[in-house]
Formats: C-alpha cells, structure tokens, sequence
C-alpha cells in the first residue's frame, strides 16, 4: 500500500490536443531542457504566424479557437521550445508537405493542407533555422527508420509523447517515467552523429534543394 501511494501512472492518453498541450506546456517552463520531434515530416509549429495558424485550422473542428490560442501561445507568441531544440525528419516527408501541403501529424478534419505559398514560407523558415545551426536534421531514411504513421516527442527531457498519424482523429501517449525518458533522449542526442543523419548545413542544402524544385 505504501509503494502504490507513492506511485504515479506509467502512461496517460489524450484525446485532444487542448488537453495534451495543456498538460505538456502547462506552466512556466524556467529551464527549456531538451525536446526533440522525431516523424517523417519535420515540425513546422515553431514557424507558424498567425496568418497560417487561421487558414490552416477547420471552422468546424471542436475547441478551434482554444486549439488556435495554444497554438500562437506556445508557438509564436512565448515559444517554449528553446535553441536546442532536435527536429529529425526524411527528405521523403519534406518533399510530400511541399506537393500537397498536408501536416500529416494532425487529422485532416483538424489541419487542412496548406496553401504553396505557406507551404514554402514554413520550409524556408526551417531552412534558415538550420542555416543559423540550429538542430535540424535530415534523415536517410534507407539506413534510419523513420516510420510514416507514428510520432515521437521528448518534451524538456521530462516526458514522452507518442501520436499516430490518423486521417480522423487524434490521440497521444504520454509517458512519463524517468528512466524511459533518459534512454529516448540520450539515444536522440548521440543520432546526428550516426551515419545518414545529415548536419544542419547539410540538411539546410537538401531543403533548399527541395525548395528549388517546387518554384
């Protein structure tokens, strides 16, 4: 009895993105320890304005303007994802957000694709973050696996979320434990130094390569 009151759950689920960056983001962060977006499209939310945030939401989706708030909250307006920030993600997964514009870590009835012009304002944005040495980090995703479905995040190196890409709904695993959370982060650190992960310059090249094409 006394072990189970000083226990806490392995994991916990979230059916909606209110709730999940609400626990996640909730609070001052004083120290923004490692975070890392680990998918086969790279995040674009640090790059957002509040032009896109307001065309790419669904009028009808439940919570939008809650969901638009957090997001220009957290992403735009107090970011709270600092310069150390990890985001790995395959030159496959850049160059489908380039041709149809679809953020493929959120349902289709929450994000709708997004205009080419946003589409290419948001990966040049990345482009010029890993220009400036920014942790940005294209994988080859014939040595790495990267899978196309499930996302992973370790956020200021005290939680993991999972999420699984789904046309329809969204839902996350949140987990929390410490030693769990260590293993993932310091296997994601040592990764830009393995074979087929490229380097900020180098990832920086392979988007504006990619960029080029799309003009």
């Amino acid at each position: 009895e006394k072990t189970l009151r000083g226990a806490s759950p392995l994991f916990r689920c979230y059916h909606s993105p209110v709730l999940a960056m609400d626990d996640t983001f909730g609070g001052t962060q004083e120290e923004k320890d490692a975070s890392v977006h680990f998918f086969h499209q790279p995040c674009l939310m640090m790059y957002l304005d509040p032009g896109i945030v307001q065309r790419a939401l669904c009028p009808g989706y439940p919570d939008r303007e809650r969901i638009a708030e957090l997001a220009m909250r957290y992403y735009v307006e107090q970011p709270v994802y600092g310069p150390g920030y990890y985001n790995f993600f395959t030159k496959k997964g850049v160059a489908a957000f380039l041709r149809d514009g679809r953020m493929r870590e959120f349902p289709e009835s929450l994000v709708k694709p997004l205009l080419p012009e946003d589409r290419r304002m948001l990966i040049r944005r990345l482009c010029d973050s890993a220009r400036c040495g920014g942790n940005v980090h294209c994988i080859d995703g014939r040595l790495i696996d990267v899978p196309e479905q499930v996302l992973i995040d370790v956020c200021f190196g005290r939680q993991i979320l999972f999420s699984r890409s789904n046309p329809d709904t969204l839902r996350y695993l949140s987990i929390s434990e410490r030693g769990l959370v260590r293993s993932f982060l310091e296997y994601f650190r040592a990764l830009p130094t393995m074979p087929g992960v490229s380097d900020s310059r180098e990832s920086a090249e392979i988007l504006d390569s990619l960029l080029k094409r799309e003009r």
